[in-house]
């Protein structure tokens, strides 16, 4: 009899793992055979503006407020204390014979690294080099840390209608930065289980019920890695998408000057940035404003952030062109560029998309072959996935407006240009200017602005 009673027992169980290897064979069988696609992560962009996921606004960027009986306008709080924005409030108007000047864009408009002494900031050494041209100037900041073309069209719509006469465009640098913020938004869940089962309502219930305490404070620790995990996210999905598009995202003309992307995420990116600025230089049709776009210069000597191939993944699979870069790598180390360049030349020519080879033999060739140097550093900029500075094609996008009425492109090239190595010098990093680049930028916008005035 008990042994009738145990087999009881066995049947269900039998039939629960019968039941679970169904589903669990036929997973292994579709992952065996490759016939089902992956699943696609979502791509943002494509049907509407993006604004960067730390902060969206309701209404006016610029808010309005009653001192003394005047109506004063200021920068928002929430920006101000987040330190994105300067503390600014300035008059609904500019008084009478003052030529009031906005400028706009990033934290390389804001004044990123010397924000926080103003004085020495582009926005204020533009007002510097103005009276000491001896214009009555009132130039206020509109720039903000991690701004984009987005955030620029608003700011830009609104400070029209408050008496500028010149609007500065200074904007590039964070176009792929404020798509990434998007795309790890719209992928939340792409990368494991843990974080949505830490949202999941039940399991905190229980939690609750059982007595044990809900997560209260997070461990700086904890914070870094989720920092890392949403990097490591943002660089699957991009590659997925890359990967997706076949060859036909592939860059073109690689050994010119100036190769494209052409993926879906770049065009995104570069679409969503022409539209925007579309949209301040129809500003300048408005009696009184000039709007002064000026292209953002890229510092080419700053390494890649993202490949659209690593070495591990690329290189196309070829072991000969991965131990090519290893063993460049160690002799850059160990011996410098006259050791490392044939492997330098071995893995570009396994892999032509190889970003973070074609910068160290740019690197390398800059002062001997001048010419294929400059081509290597603009083909690795190009083949940034997650670039931090604007490839060429940003610059092109401003230069295209310069036919429209009401707006002056600014000159920067006899600052920027490749005959002065793009302006390596005057570099804070990938896309700060120190704040002698900062001063000699105003100079160059303020002889531009007066040329404005005069007309």
């Amino acid at each position: 009899m008990s042994a009738v009673r145990s087999r009881r027992w066995w049947f269900p169980l039998a039939a629960l793992a019968l039941g679970l290897s169904v589903p669990l064979g036929l997973e292994i069988g579709l992952r065996w055979s490759g016939r089902m696609a992956p699943p696609a992560p979502e791509i943002v962009g494509e049907h509407g503006p993006w604004r960067s996921a730390r902060g969206q606004h309701v209404g006016p960027m610029l808010e309005r407020t009653h001192v003394n009986g005047q109506v004063r306008v200021r920068t928002p709080r929430a920006e101000v204390q987040s330190r994105r924005m300067m503390d600014v409030e300035f008059n609904l108007r500019p008084t009478e014979d003052t030529v009031r000047v906005f400028t706009l864009g990033g934290s390389a408009a804001l004044g990123v690294p010397v924000e926080r002494t103003p004085a020495r900031t582009f926005p204020a050494r533009l007002q510097a080099h103005l009276e000491g041209l001896g214009i009555t100037a009132e130039v206020i900041n509109l720039g903000g840390a991690s701004f984009g073309s987005d955030h620029v069209r608003q700011l830009a719509t609104e400070a029209a209608d408050l008496g500028p006469a010149i609007l500065v465009v200074y904007s590039g640098n964070n176009e792929f930065f404020n798509y990434n913020m998007a795309l790890w938004g719209a992928n939340r869940d792409w990368q494991g289980m843990a974080a949505a089962y830490e949202d999941l309502h039940v399991q905190r219930l229980l939690r609750t019920l059982l007595g044990r305490p809900l997560p209260t404070a997070v461990p700086a620790a904890r914070v870094q890695d989720e920092a890392l995990r949403q990097r490591a996210l943002v660089r699957d999905v991009l590659e997925h998408r890359i990967r997706a598009a076949g060859d036909a995202a592939l860059p073109a003309d690689l050994l010119t000057d100036h190769p494209r992307r052409r993926d879906p995420i770049y065009r995104a990116v570069l679409a969503r940035y022409r539209d925007n600025l579309a949209a301040v230089a129809a500003l300048g049709s408005r009696p009184g404003i000039t709007v002064l776009l000026a292209p953002v210069p890229a510092n080419y000597r700053e390494p890649p952030w993202l490949s659209i191939h690593g070495p591990a993944t690329a290189l196309l699979g070829t072991r000969a062109g991965e131990a090519a870069w290893e063993r460049a790598t160690a002799r850059l180390a160990l011996q410098g560029c006259a050791a490392a360049d044939d492997d330098l030349t071995l893995a570009i020519d396994t892999s032509p998309l190889f970003a973070d080879a074609r910068f160290e033999r740019g690197q390398c060739r800059a002062l001997t072959e001048p010419d294929q140097a400059h081509a290597d550093l603009a083909a690795a900029l190009e083949l940034d996935m997650d670039p931090g500075r604007p490839p060429e094609a940003f610059r092109e996008v401003v230069r295209s407006f310069a036919d429209q009425p009401g707006v002056s492109i600014v000159d920067l090239d006899s600052l920027f240009g490749p005959d002065t190595d793009h302006g390596a010098a005057w570099f804070h990093d990938s896309c700060h200017l120190t704040a002698d680049g900062q001063d000699r930028l105003a100079q160059v916008i303020s002889g531009q602005v007066v040329e404005v005035l005069v007309q």
